[in-house]
């Protein structure tokens, strides 16, 4: 069974794609960066990426929930603790 291939939860604030681990990958609306800017970041191993078309992208959130998606079908780091 395949758990990212939808998110876990979806609201206005926030997508969040489950890990292989257990843990998420959270995709939150950035709009200090641009109004249609996000931001990917698994609360597993830390890592994040910035969605914004300042990087030339065509479709920020899609950007962000394929990025998202991939992530969380192969980290295997456990959720931080804090």
């Amino acid at each position: 069974m395949n758990t990212t291939s939808t998110p876990l939860i979806s609201t206005p604030d926030r997508i969040r794609y489950l890990t292989v681990a257990g843990t998420t990958v959270d995709i939150t609306p950035k709009p200090q960066l641009d109004a249609d800017a996000w931001e990917s970041r698994c609360n597993g191993c830390g890592v994040r990426q910035e969605h914004n078309r300042w990087y030339g992208k065509d479709s920020n959130l899609e950007d962000a929930r394929e990025w998202a998606q991939a992530h969380a079908a192969i980290c295997r780091a456990l959720p931080m603790e804090g």
